[in-house]
């Protein structure tokens, strides 16, 4: 993917102009920054296993410490060689311009949230509600169903009115779904979790495409497919770590209480 990601990117820059003519790809084949992709994709290797480690071996783990650090020593090089590089695998000046930064937080920290969510709630509902499988994935289809079903509506409303307005409800939507989770978890029920959920979707459905969109539009067109490719990689990237997080907080607290999983489960979903 990286590789294919990559040749898309020249393509795209050579016709934009910005590569010399020696550098151009005359028969589709693009010029390939060895260094940048051998550096990128360390230090994404090095940041997945230092996360999931910390599921498994903690935080302090000697092993998930390496691995982080060796993540942040492959990342400051792959800085250091795409502010040098004439045609870099990312040009790291997508990061100057503030609109795009806040839209690509914006979608990494609500990608983090649902799959965290996406973890914990059918977790939460096999063991401490004594859920099946298809019941606990009941819990998440209706509002999966609402966003796919306002996700187009929310381009509409993105032309008409921008994306504050958007990100203000997506926002309130998110903060009180969260919010009535954690005052109901004690005597909740699946009906009462699966409504619970719909805001939820509704505002992931209305948010992610608005953000893509506001954020590549703040980008001159020459640096649009590094925004992209940007963002396609760190939302996975936020979609890992929201989950670790949470199955890391869960496992925490199952384990404190290994004689009562149902409650134990129940404290985990709690403090996600």
């Amino acid at each position: 993917y990286a590789i294919r990601q990559s040749s898309v990117l020249k393509l795209r820059a050579a016709k934009a102009g910005r590569m010399p003519e020696n550098e151009k790809a005359s028969e589709g084949i693009a010029k390939l920054d060895i260094p940048g992709y051998f550096f990128l994709a360390v230090f994404l290797v090095c940041l997945i296993l230092g996360i999931n480690n910390t599921g498994t071996l903690g935080f302090s783990s000697p092993v998930t410490i390496l691995f982080i650090v060796g993540a942040v020593i492959f990342l400051i090089l792959f800085i250091m060689h795409a502010k040098k590089c004439d045609a870099p695998l990312i040009d790291l000046k997508i990061f100057k311009y503030r609109r795009f930064v806040l839209s690509l937080l914006s979608i990494m920290m609500f990608f983090m949230i649902a799959l965290g969510i996406g973890l914990v709630l059918p977790s939460f509902g096999q063991i401490s509600l004594g859920l099946d499988t298809l019941q606990a994935g009941v819990l998440l289809i209706f509002g999966c169903i609402v966003g796919a079903v306002f996700n187009p509506m929310s381009g509409r409303a993105y032309d008409k009115n921008g994306a504050v307005v958007i990100m203000h409800i997506s926002s309130i939507c998110v903060a009180g779904a969260l919010a009535l989770y954690l005052i109901t978890l004690n005597n909740t029920s699946t009906a009462l979790m699966t409504v619970i959920y719909i805001p939820f979707g509704f505002a992931m459905g209305c948010t992610i495409g608005v953000m893509i969109t506001n954020g590549l539009n703040a980008l001159p067109e020459n640096l649009k497919p590094f925004g992209n490719a940007t963002i396609t990689t760190l939302q996975q990237i936020a979609s890992a770590i929201g989950t670790v997080l949470a199955s890391s907080i869960m496992a925490t607290e199952q384990a404190k209480l290994p004689d009562d999983p149902a409650a134990g489960t129940l404290t985990g979903a709690r403090n996600v």
